[in-house]
């Protein structure tokens, strides 16, 4: 069984302290646990997880944002942060077709001691292609995504 994409549970939430790596990210966010929405793209067999956290803020606008976005990918009772680039976005985000590429900017850390960073970035990649436009919240039917690296 590969990847698929799901609504975690209370138990999972807690488990994994979901909030709490949220808060990292977002530690001025007044938004409690209970009022966040959570979603990840799985791999139960392969205990792999890839978690969409942020998009990042624009250091130079003000209330606007970058294509930057950070996810992590929990392996071995690791967390590893990826930060990707949406390179390209097109297509009806409705109805399809979409069409979305992804660049790498960063994987932190780049291997385990017992997983190598060709195997992170083959993760990476499965993870994407699953989480699709926006993961378990927002399908678009016939939806390619392709990585760039």
């Amino acid at each position: 069984m590969g990847f698929v994409n799901e609504y975690v549970s209370e138990e999972e939430i807690d488990k994994f302290d979901l909030y709490g790596i949220y808060k990292k990210y977002k530690p001025y966010s007044n938004f409690k646990k209970e009022e966040l929405e959570y979603d990840w793209v799985i791999n139960r067999e392969r205990e792999v997880w890839f978690k969409y956290i942020m998009l990042m803020d624009d250091k130079e606008y003000e209330h606007q944002y970058t294509q930057e976005h950070v996810f992590i990918l929990h392996i071995n009772n690791t967390n590893i942060e990826v930060r990707v680039w949406k390179a390209k976005r097109e297509g009806h985000a409705v109805d399809g077709p979409m069409l979305i590429e992804w660049d790498l900017i960063s994987i932190k850390p780049k291997s385990l001691e017992d997983v190598s960073e060709e195997k992170i970035t083959n993760l990476v990649k499965e993870a994407l292609e699953v989480y699709g436009h926006r993961g378990a919240s927002k399908q678009v039917p016939n939806t390619t995504v392709k990585c760039n690296f």
